[in-house]
């Protein structure tokens, strides 16, 4: 899967700022079910079990590399900037 030129307002909504810099993890998809992130293989520490919990829902992760993942961070998940809904 392909870095994306666009995510959507309501895929980032689904996380916090701050959840998404303590995990490295992007939103891509998200459905009732699964949320689907990017993350890098850097970060394959992170428990999916962790993340499941805390969301309530399945997770996928795909794996870009860890430059292309700060800038979605650096994007979308500005630090000091907070989400409105």
């Amino acid at each position: 899967m392909g870095v994306p030129e666009h995510i959507t307002v309501e895929i980032t909504q689904s996380i916090t700022i701050d959840q998404a810099w303590h995990y490295n993890i992007v939103p891509i998809a998200v459905s009732n079910e699964t949320l689907e992130f990017f993350t890098s293989k850097e970060n394959s520490d992170v428990s999916k079990d962790e993340l499941r919990m805390l969301f309530g829902k399945e997770v996928v992760f795909h794996f870009i590399e860890r430059d292309e993942l700060n800038t979605l961070l650096s994007r979308y998940y500005r630090k000091g900037k907070q989400h409105t809904s």
